[in-house]
């Protein structure tokens, strides 16, 4: 028999109370011995048991793993032990500050940074004025506060923020976060305090400021004079100083830091200049988890490491927040936050947060305890910038509402300048300020609300208007009687009228145009987290007003993915057709299932599933929830599991009227359900097994013998090929199970995965599961026992995989974690060849419609549906040089370094050539040849009239050198080549005679043959374009094009454009090829070199690769003036090559990247595609939030 524990009285201390927690959490989960527990956690039975035994608190990683294994939550338990152990205050000294940074008291533990200080501290003496730069994050707080200020100790430097009053008399004056005199006050305060600061005749002073501000400080003259004569620079640790950073606090209180820890965060800090409070919150909880006196790589790598600590902490303490705290959590973090030209942090006043709601000081007081803000007298602040960028959740806050921030911070502020000025009726809103501000109170709804301080502004400023209203009436009385002798103004008036109108005319345009670029900023900020608004949004600009911008913006939308988008509440289970058929998505608020039904263009809200089994309260707050749904492979029957132990089947055949048939016990609330491929076995997850029931007849379901699991189980999948089912469990483990006959297991495949593995089938009735490292998933033949492990699958970048599944064909596969985005990869070469963006967490993803869609569902409750369809390749294994289609659209050819790529519009890629390709190439006008370039100076020629089988016909090349342009003439008989050697070769492809032309001097950069005429244009390396004839190849005109790249003829052969080096785009006459000439001054636009040209099909738009990775279009309606219709922002990286599809109707692009990109031409058809496929239109919430102050009118109805 066990010894019991000994009694522990919870009412002792914290540290009893919490093992009295523990004890009762493990008798809920049914008194587990610590035996079984320990089989669970990897820990000692010694161990868990002196968790529990109330002695002392027991380290975060056993106290978070005893509360896992016995079913409680991670986040919770996490924070409850932090809140535990902040609250006991051990003897132990913490050696880090976290994102805090170092105060004066803390310069013992300060190190790193000895030869700033003594340098920084010798400027300071010789200089009045010393201004330190240096990036957010690079510790310019604690150098002042630990490292100057002690080194000047004799002197008392006095450290303020400029929300700090400046001290009458100080012999050093330290401004810290000098930014905030920028992002938190006006010009004229502004201008004020700097005026004071600059004028202190006997005081040193010493401004700390970020260094993406160094420009605005310049633009005061006593600031660019001290940034001219005396400035430090505070960049990232060199690897001496970061290792002394390390361990030297460490060795201060007694500890030391494991070899590899240090060498850890010396690869991984290396270089960054604002990782330093990342790093110190890393460490901070790194010693919180220390076992011992050593700091050790694993306490590091539990804490999350530099990427990973804060945004563990800041999701802990939010999940340990009840529902309604986690709904006042962004409102107040959005609270201390200023928006300008970038997202900083700002002090507000704690009380004013406070009075907004009556739960925010509790609120406020866990943040605090968390460290992610700094509660420093009646102030309270984000602990540090860091936490702009490294926790997603707030990014993801301050993306959604960055209109109501800068609403807020408008009323705010003067709310602030009023009480400053203790309540002075002149600070209050009048006029227009005044109406502005009660607009800007429309953006806020929903998002934040105001204090007591803002209501009290905005009223006062209400009631003062109104008094002036008042008087203003009194006065036009008075003076009506003087209308009459005013008759005659009016009858000169009239006369300005058409001026007025005008003139107002004028004013609405620019007023549209003003809007329509603000939205077009809004949707380029949105395309990388919610394309679907954005793409809504871009059509809203659009009519707003035509500009380029808006058309590019609009345009760029048809290059993203783009899903129909369903709202909804957040869903806990999908199930979803392969083959197109309906698609089911539960509700998590009140337990009921949606059916779709799926077209070409999206979804279809077709039923409802919403009736509750006998017995059960049908209010919302007590409705079962739906935790798992499975479709039967003939998409007719529905199983729909929830947290009451059933499973309920439904006939779904047609989803418009779903029909129930029967229903099925399982062993506790249902974690997942699976049909297996008959469709004739059911399999229900629960507590401890998988029961297996016969649905042939669904009416009357038969229960099969079932499968024992170790531990609850989290995942389930039967085998594509039948007979064998897969689970994975919370202990971290996957079975294999045989159901041919008796059950049997194949493999229990071992993980280190908290929870449970994630398994999915391929179609070959390979099994994936997600092994050890969060961003690796491995292939196992489960054919026959034992399973054999293929290659680990990885390539995600660190990103955690929580779902994946195959594509029918299995082909592809998608895969979705925690950073926000679903990846397509190529199940040929594990890459990912297609990303599609969200806004919040991805909860399921899985294809649809025969692979040709995927369907998603994520934690902002939206359904979202994206179509697969239209996609054009994506990417190339290697720079891409040419891209080229057949004449009739329907095959594109991608030349790349080292292989070409031959696609179909109606089918997956045909075929890859491998072989020393340059990236030069071309197709023959009926697709039936393919020529391609090589780097040694071959020019190899494909027959394509079995495109799936390309056979070479030909090797023509001569060359020696590598081949940088190849061109088939317009019927297909000629073939021209040029490249390294400085020649030009034409081949007579029905003789095989070839005509050589020679440039004076430097190598062939692109050659255009001339439609409906005799001519070849050749862009050289010698700044020339020379025009040579179609059969002789003589040279018939010389033209002087600058740095040329790329020379391209127009379709009606009038008209010669060429680019190169210069940005500049000239147009030549050539219609007497004799005799060309500019038909107008070059266009400028392109801040790089234009790599290649290509004219739209019916010649009234030029498109232009450019080395910055953008596509610039231009219409050349008048050839003399072309006007930019549109800039597409492909990548960072140098496009090599764009054209147009022969219908004009779409442009494609590709160069350094591998990606080819692509987007249609036409903004109505656009506009039609998006409103066509948005799924639910823009709501009013998302309105407001993105166009404050405009009429709500969603662009698709």
């Amino acid at each position: 028999m066990p010894r019991p524990q000994r009694p522990v009285d919870p009412a002792d201390g914290a540290v009893q109370e919490f093992a009295v927690a523990l004890r009762e959490l493990r008798a809920r989960a049914g008194g587990p011995t610590y035996r079984s527990l320990a089989e669970r956690t990897g820990l000692s039975v010694s161990t868990l048991a002196d968790a529990a035994g109330g002695r002392r608190l027991p380290t975060f990683a056993v106290a978070v793993a005893y509360a896992v294994a016995c079913g409680g939550d991670e986040h919770e338990w996490a924070a409850r032990w932090r809140t535990v152990a902040e609250g006991e205050a051990t003897p132990d000294r913490a050696p880090y500050r976290g994102m805090a940074g170092f105060r004066g008291q803390d310069a013992d533990l300060f190190f790193g940074r000895e030869h700033l200080v003594a340098e920084l501290a010798g400027r300071v003496r010789e200089h009045p004025v010393t201004v330190v730069l240096g990036a957010s994050g690079a510790g310019k707080s604690s150098l002042l506060a630990a490292g100057l200020a002690p080194a000047l100790k004799s002197v008392r430097p006095v450290i303020v923020t400029p929300a700090d009053s400046l001290p009458a008399k100080a012999k050093v004056l330290v401004v810290d976060q000098f930014e905030e005199l920028f992002t938190q006050h006006g010009d004229a305060e502004r201008d004020r305090y700097l005026d004071a600061l600059l004028a202190r005749r006997d005081t040193h002073v010493v401004l700390a400021v970020r260094a993406d501000y160094y420009g605005r400080c310049a633009e005061h003259p006593g600031l660019a004079e001290a940034l001219r004569a005396n400035q430090v620079l505070v960049g990232p640790m060199s690897e001496d100083e970061l290792r002394d950073a390390l361990t030297r606090p460490a060795a201060a209180v007694g500890l030391s830091v494991e070899r590899a820890l240090v060498a850890t965060v010396l690869q991984e800090a290396r270089g960054r200049a604002g990782v330093l409070p990342l790093l110190s919150h890393a460490m901070l909880e790194t010693w919180r988890r220390r076992r011992g006196t050593v700091l050790t790589l694993a306490c590091f790598e539990a804490a999350g490491g530099i990427d990973g600590a804060v945004v563990r902490t800041a999701e802990d303490a939010y999940a340990a927040l009840d529902p309604a705290q986690r709904e006042l959590a962004p409102e107040l973090l959005l609270r201390m936050l200023s928006i300008d030209e970038s997202v900083t942090r700002r002090r507000v006043d704690l009380a004013d947060v406070r009075s907004v709601d009556p739960g925010a000081g509790v609120v406020i007081d866990r943040l605090a305890d968390a460290r992610l803000v700094t509660v420093d007298g009646g102030t309270v602040e984000l602990a540090h910038d860091a936490m702009l960028t490294a926790w997603p959740r707030l990014r993801s806050w301050i993306d959604d509402h960055r209109d109501a921030v800068r609403a807020h911070r408008k009323i705010s502020e003067a709310a602030r300048i009023w009480v400053e000025s203790e309540r002075d009726p002149s600070a209050l809103a009048s006029g227009g300020r005044l109406a502005l501000m009660k607009a800007h109170t429309s953006v806020l709804s929903g998002v934040l609300r105001l204090s007591q301080v803002e209501k009290d502004f905005l009223r006062h400023s209400d009631a003062q208007a109104w008094q002036a209203a008042r008087a203003a009436r009194r006065r036009t009385v008075r003076q009506r009687v003087l209308v009459a002798s005013s008759v005659v103004a009016v009858v000169v008036a009239a006369l300005f009228a058409a001026v007025a109108d005008e003139a107002r005319t004028d004013a609405d345009a620019a007023r549209d145009t003003a809007l329509s670029q603000r939205i077009a900023a809004t949707v380029q900020s949105l395309r990388l987290t919610d394309p679907a608004l954005a793409a809504q949004l871009a059509v809203v600009g659009y009519r707003t007003a035509s500009t380029s911008d808006t058309r590019s913006t609009l345009l760029e939308t048809s290059s993203d993915p783009v899903p129909a988008r369903y709202l909804g509440a957040a869903s806990t289970a999908l199930a979803a057709s392969p083959h197109g058929g309906p698609i089911a998505v539960s509700d998590a608020t009140n337990g009921s299932v949606t059916l779709f039904t799926q077209s070409r263009h999206g979804l279809t809200r077709a039923g409802a599933i919403t009736s509750m089994p006998a017995g059960i309260d049908r209010s919302v707050s007590s409705a079962p929830k739906v935790y798992a749904l499975a479709l039967s492979p003939n998409d007719e029957l529905l199983a729909v599991g929830d947290s009451t132990s059933t499973v309920t089947l439904w006939d779904v055949s047609d989803p418009r009227h779903p029909a129930r048939l029967g229903s099925v016990g399982g062993a506790g609330p249902v974690e997942r359900v699976a049909i297996d491929p008959t469709g004739a076995e059911l399999a229900v997850a629960g507590a401890d097994r998988v029961k297996r029931w016969a649905v042939e007849d669904p009416r009357v379901p038969r229960e099969l013998p079932s499968v024992r699991s170790p531990a609850r189980v989290r995942s389930l999948e039967y085998s594509p090929l039948g007979g064998q089912l897969a689970f994975g469990t919370d202990r971290g483990t996957a079975h294999v199970w045989s159901l041919a006959g008796t059950p049997v297991e194949l493999a229990a495949l071992a993980t280190r995965d908290r929870p449970a593995p994630m398994v999915s089938y391929a179609p070959d009735g390979q099994l994936l599961v997600r092994p050890e490292n969060e961003d690796t998933v491995r292939l196992w033949d489960v054919s026959s026992a034992p399973p054999r492990p293929g290659k680990p699958l990885s390539g995600l970048g660190g990103v955690r995989i929580t779902t994946a599944a195959f594509s029918p064909d299995g082909r592809h596969l998608v895969a979705s974690g925690a950073d926000s985005t679903v990846y397509v990869l190529d199940t040929g070469t594990w890459t990912v060849v297609r990303t599609l963006p969200h806004p919040d967490i991805v909860t399921r993803a899985v294809f649809t419609s025969n692979g040709g869609a995927i369907v998603t569902t994520a934690t902002d409750g939206a359904l979202r549906w994206w179509s697969l369809r239209d996609a054009v390749p994506t990417r190339a294994p290697a720079q891409i040089g040419d891209l080229h289609y057949s004449a009739d659209g329907t095959r594109l050819a991608v030349f790349a370094e080292g292989e070409v790529a031959l696609w179909d519009r109606g089918l997956p890629q045909l075929t890859r050539l491998a072989g020393a390709f340059s990236g030069a190439g071309d197709l023959s006008g009926d697709g039936q040849l393919l020529a391609a370039g090589t780097a040694d100076g071959d020019v190899l020629l494909y027959d394509l009239t079995d495109p799936v089988h390309p056979r070479l016909v030909d090797s023509l090349g001569v060359v020696g050198r590598k081949v940088d342009a190849v061109a088939f003439d317009e019927d297909g008989t000629r073939l021209a080549a040029g490249g390294e050697d400085a020649a030009v070769r034409v081949w007579d492809l029905a003789s095989r005679e070839v005509s050589v032309f020679r440039t004076p001097s430097d190598a062939v950069l692109d050659l255009s043959w001339q439609h409906h005429g005799g001519h070849l244009a050749v862009a050289s390396a010698d700044d020339h374009v020379y025009l040579l004839d179609r059969t002789t190849t003589r040279e018939v005109a010389r033209l002087d094009a600058g740095s040329v790249h790329s020379a391209v003829f127009s379709p009606d052969g009038t008209l010669l454009a060429s680019g190169g080096a210069d940005g500049l785009l000239r147009l030549w006459d050539v219609s007497d090829a004799g005799a060309p000439h500019l038909v107008g001054p070059p266009a400028t636009g392109p801040a790089g070199r234009v790599q290649e040209l290509s004219f739209h099909p019916r010649g009234r738009m030029l498109a232009a690769s450019v080395i910055d990775g953008t596509v610039w279009m231009w219409h050349i309606h008048d050839p003399a003036h072309p006007t930019v219709a549109a800039v597409l922002a492909a990548s960072g990286s140098p496009l090599d090559s764009a054209v147009f599809r022969p219908a004009g109707d779409m442009l494609v692009a590709g160069g350094a990247d591998r990606v080819v990109h692509s987007w249609h031409t036409e903004e109505e058809a656009v506009v039609e595609s998006v409103c066509a496929g948005v799924g639910d239109p823009i709501t009013r919430r998302e309105w407001q939030n993105h166009l404050s102050g405009v009429p709500y009118d969603p662009p698709c109805r």
